[in-house]
């Protein structure tokens, strides 16, 4: 009776806080949830042969929602421009301890959707800060990997991908 009056989303017990969320933010706007959702940072994309996107362990992540992973992907996407111009400004500056702060919020991003490159090139870039002399270069590898990550998900067919999980 329940299916027939559309209630056909459903969550085992015990209640995860992380599923619960999950599926809430189906219905809610990231933000309203960007505390509650997948914190798991990704650092080891060593099963990945994709070098751009590690689409297994984005949706893990999400718990294999497309919703959420769609949700949190245009989130990144809409963000990353951001922590970038932060990052440019603080080579400018030659601010360096403010570069590892930022450096590490990149890649804790990056590890949530699974932007492999972009994932490494952060680090690397974090790296630099002992050789403040190539961060210009880790930089704009850096604004590569963007670049690529932005591309492959523009291309990317999220309602296929939905169907393919649902079999």
């Amino acid at each position: 009776e329940c299916m027939k009056l559309g209630m056909d989303h459903f969550i085992s017990k015990p209640l995860n806080r992380l599923k619960l969320s999950n599926k809430l933010a189906i219905f809610c706007d990231y933000e309203e949830l960007d505390s509650d959702l997948p914190d798991a940072s990704i650092s080891d994309f060593s099963q990945c042969e994709d070098p751009v996107f590690d689409l297994h362990k984005a949706l893990e992540n999400a718990e294999f929602s497309i919703p959420v992973l769609e949700k949190m992907t245009t989130h990144f996407i809409e963000t990353i421009p951001v922590l970038l111009k932060e990052v440019d400004e603080q080579l400018k500056k030659e601010i360096y301890d403010e570069l590892g702060r930022i450096s590490n919020t990149i890649m804790d991003e990056a590890g949530k959707v699974g932007a492999v490159a972009i994932y490494y090139k952060s680090k690397q870039l974090k790296d630099t800060i002992e050789a403040p002399t190539l961060g210009m270069n880790f930089y704009t590898d850096l604004s590569d990997a963007v670049r690529s990550y932005k591309e492959k998900l523009s291309n990317f067919n999220w309602k296929e991908l939905n169907e393919i999980l649902k079999k």
